[in-house]
């Protein structure tokens, strides 16, 4: 009939995020560092990017020779998914366990 009925009103509001935990073996392993870390004495429940970074490409194992030594991608791969899905934050060069609603 080509008749308009009604409107349509568009409402913004807070994203959810899954908080299910790491899924991949790289990202658990990242999440493991970062809790290791927390351990050792941080006082604000919060741990440098790069010492994560670093405490998964130790934990990784390294490439057999001849290949190209791609745990440092890996490891920021694991990192960057963990925070997208909501299960650490970023403030500055550190990254902190996010707070669940």
């Amino acid at each position: 009939d080509g008749e308009v009925y009604g409107s349509c009103v568009v409402e913004y509001g807070a994203v959810l995020v899954s908080r299910k935990g790491p899924k991949g073996a790289n990202q658990k392993v990242a999440l493991r560092v970062f809790n290791d870390l927390l351990e050792l004495g941080s006082e604000d429940d919060r741990a440098e990017r790069e010492a994560i970074i670093q405490g998964v490409i130790d934990n990784l194992e390294p490439p057999t020779e001849g290949k190209k030594d791609r745990r440092r991608e890996m490891a920021v791969k694991a990192i960057e998914t963990i925070i997208e899905e909501g299960v650490l934050t970023v403030e500055g060069t550190w990254l902190v366990r996010a707070v669940k609603a």
